[in-house]
């Protein structure tokens, strides 16, 4: 048995020793080839006692395990190629197993292969990736990545070495760039397989035609810039017959705008479109065709003297970004700033110009835009002059005033010397609206105050305007455009109004007045850029009604001198409630218990009281009426009981609570 024994730790011993000598190998390169073979490179650790093989273990997944792919015999073989990895469409994971006769084994560290990956970013740069080649790598290695591009007509060139697994290469894009990378050891090199970057074949997209638009009988064609990054410049093209011609061809990203100085826009409507263009030639694929914008032309204005009236008719505008919203008609009169003298829909084109002015020479153009109003488009100009039948001299409204906080009284001042003329009374909400008529006056009564009673001066502000109706049964004169103040709360004690329009100087002062109780006081005075004012000594538990009152400058062409009062608001008390939470009704006080409330509807009240099992005791609809502490016209046992109310407040909102009360002896 000894012997046995001493044999045992000798064989034990011997195999230590073995053991001991059997090392991993230090993986150190891998390499791709162009197919996605691969071949790794190690050197042995080892010695020739004992070894039986080398185990090349593989995986595209080191969480998925690996699998043996080869034996390896040869104790100086240092390598091995990977048929058939196709690591070039992704990484591939190896290590080395050394194997002894005795089964011992030593496992080598994992090396990854160098797959390259890279894209092209905004047509500017070439964004290069890899994988690390192994989380710790050998002393032997350099420690730093080679990144190769093959540079046309000269070959591959070394672009740069880097430390991190990343690399932006700015290049132009025109031609198909290939790239590799290389990492260097002291016995041999990793490298990814070739990695193909396709050239820029991507079309810039459509730049954005804002609008085509007429200006000084030139053609201006305006577009947002192209959102591609790598845009060089652009093309203007002009239909002609039914063909495309090439108008102007535009170096430069930032181009904005193009002037067409050949076109005629008075006489026909032009077609254009825009396309980008990059560094590489590639151009917008549809060339801007299916947003192609045309000129507007507006037609020679007719002028009907019997009607008096002004027709104007133009072409339609189409593709407008955002939506094509409708049409604005401007118009000057002779030497006068240009106005808006009518907004139509979309679907209009056309509009007719009632009772314009005798003697003026007006000018008109048509102005098309979008759903946001921040793009338009501008018709050609035409020119008209108006000869008509003399009309009365003036007409002007001089206010349009708030009484009894109901009704607008509207004084006029107009000549009523003319022969056989009446006067009609439009009202319009809003000021671009149409203007309906009020009423029909005569000389004796025109100049009287009038009484508009068919208003809501609490909702709406209201426009009025005067035309004057000569013999004929035309319009021979149309008054100023006066307006009513409408004030509103829109918020706590926050006061708006409508800003006063119609007087011919102007508006000199907005004065603000306050109501508590029969006392009226101006609280405040402000200018004209100003509609709105918060009173900040409001007491909500009283309320407070409230008037503003537009002041006229001096200097009116009649001599008059104005003051116009908006309606009145009130900013009501806000709801409150006390309740006790005892009571003692056998007492001289505090011997009713009800609800104190402040701002709130009478008619919808209700107050109940339950006693502790849940059965009602009292109840009443009236805020005036409280619980004695009977029930059934006796005195109810002192303890704790349940009321509840519900009431609406003076805000149009159900207000519940349910709370206990001790009634107390």
């Amino acid at each position: 048995m000894r012997k046995v024994f001493v044999l045992s730790v000798i064989i034990v011993f011997v195999f230590q020793n073995i053991k001991a000598q059997l090392m991993p190998v230090d993986l150190v390169c891998s390499s791709v080839a162009s197919n996605g073979d691969v071949t790794i490179t190690w050197i042995p650790k080892y010695s020739s006692l004992d070894f039986a093989r080398y185990e090349v273990w593989y995986t595209l997944n080191p969480a998925m395990g690996f699998s043996k792919i080869a034996e390896v015999t040869d104790i100086a073989q240092d390598s091995y190629t990977h048929a058939g990895a196709a690591a070039h469409l992704q990484e591939a994971y190896y290590f080395v197993k050394t194997i002894a006769i005795s089964q011992a084994f030593a496992i080598s560290d994992t090396i990854a292969t160098l797959r390259l990956e890279g894209q092209l970013v905004n047509q500017t740069y070439v964004q290069l990736k890899w994988n690390s080649l192994m989380p710790v790598l050998p002393p032997t290695n350099y420690g730093f990545y080679r990144i190769f591009w093959q540079k046309p007509n000269v070959g591959w060139v070394l672009l740069d070495s880097v430390s991190e697994p990343a690399y932006s290469h700015k290049v132009l894009p025109c031609n198909d760039n290939y790239y590799r990378i290389e990492m260097g050891d002291q016995n041999c090199i990793s490298a990814s397989a070739v990695l193909k970057v396709d050239r820029d074949i991507e079309q810039p997209p459509t730049p954005i035609l804002d609008s085509v638009s007429v200006n000084d009988g030139q053609v201006i064609i305006g577009w947002q810039p192209s959102i591609a990054p790598d845009v060089q410049g652009y093309v203007v093209y002009r239909q002609n017959a039914g063909i495309w011609d090439t108008l102007a061809l535009l170096e430069g990203e930032n181009q904005r705008y193009f002037i067409d100085t050949t076109a005629k826009p008075h006489t026909q409507s032009y077609l254009y479109c825009i396309a980008a263009f990059d560094r590489c030639g590639n151009a917008s694929a549809d060339m801007g065709i299916p947003q192609a914008q045309q000129t507007l032309l507006l037609a020679e204005p007719v002028f009907d003297v019997c009607a008096d009236r002004i027709t104007l008719s133009w072409s339609a505008y189409t593709n407008m970004p955002g939506n094509l919203k409708g049409y604005r008609i401007l118009a000057r009169e002779s030497a006068d700033t240009e106005y808006i003298l009518a907004v139509v829909g979309p679907n209009t084109l056309s509009y007719t110009f009632d009772h314009p002015l005798d003697g003026i020479k007006y000018s008109f153009r048509i102005q098309a835009f979008s759903e946001s109003t921040t793009i338009t488009s501008t018709s050609n100009e035409r020119k008209l002059k108006v000869r008509k039948p003399p009309a009365p001299e003036y007409a002007y409204i001089r206010y349009a005033n708030v009484v009894m906080n109901q009704n607008i009284v509207i004084q006029i001042f107009a000549d009523t010397l003319a022969p056989g003329t009446e006067f009609h009374l439009f009202r319009s909400n809003p000021a671009n609206g149409n203007f309906e008529p009020v009423a029909v006056l005569d000389s004796s009564s025109v100049n009287l105050p009038y009484v508009d009673t068919n208003v809501n001066v609490h909702k709406r502000q209201y426009f009025y305007r005067l035309a004057v109706i000569d013999s004929c049964q035309n319009t021979a004169l149309v008054s100023n455009t006066i307006s009513s103040v409408l004030l509103t709360n829109p918020t706590g004690s926050t006061l708006e109004w409508t800003p006063l329009e119609g007087w011919d100087i102007g508006v000199e002062t907005y004065q603000i007045y306050k109501i508590i109780g029969v006392d009226t006081s101006l609280a405040a005075e402000v200018g004209t850029s100003v509609n709105s004012w918060t009173d900040e000594d409001i007491d909500f538990a009283q309320g407070a009604f409230y008037f503003v009152k537009a002041i006229e400058r001096a200097g009116n062409q009649y001599g008059f001198r104005e003051e116009v009062v908006s309606n009145t608001i009130q900013i009501s008390p806000r709801f409150s409630i006390a309740i006790a939470n005892a009571f003692t009704p056998w007492r001289e006080t505090n011997n009713i218990f009800k609800p104190r409330l402040i701002s709130f509807d009478p008619e919808n009240y209700y107050f109940a009281i339950y006693n502790r099992f849940g059965q009602k005791i009292f109840e009443t609809y009236s805020p005036d009426e409280g619980w004695d502490g009977t029930v059934k016209g006796k005195r109810a046992p002192s303890g704790v009981y349940v009321y509840f109310l519900r009431v609406l407040t003076n805000k149009g909102r159900y207000h519940e609570q349910r709370a206990a009360v001790l009634l107390l002896d």
